[in-house]
């Protein structure tokens, strides 16, 4: 699990680089996860708009389907810090951005 955290914490160090980078940039779209999950039919239709991408009426149907399916899904597993040896203060002090990503900041 260290190997994997390290990682990750590479992994969001490159990210926070690159939003910073090109946040105001026109050719950039920034989604959060949490966007995502919590509101996946408006989040695709903005990386279709940014895109350029038509919204056909299959399309549409299928980004429904996908949106009505999230609404519903309630995850079977649970995780916690402790299980794999991490805390919130070890994460906020390797990624004290991280919560960008999650969406409680922007």
């Amino acid at each position: 699990f260290s190997n994997l955290y390290q990682l990750s914490v590479f992994y969001y160090s490159v990210l926070e680089t690159t939003y910073i980078k090109y946040r105001g940039n026109e050719n950039f779209l920034f989604v959060s996860y949490d966007e995502l999950k919590n509101d996946f039919a408006n989040s695709v239709g903005s990386i279709l708009r940014f895109c350029h991408v038509s919204l056909s009426n299959e399309l549409e149907e299928a980004i429904k389907r996908q949106a009505g399916k999230q609404d519903n899904f309630k995850s079977s597993h649970s995780c916690s810090l402790e299980r794999f040896r991490l805390d919130e203060k070890m994460i906020e002090e390797d990624t004290p951005f991280w919560g960008r990503f999650i969406g409680r900041k922007k």
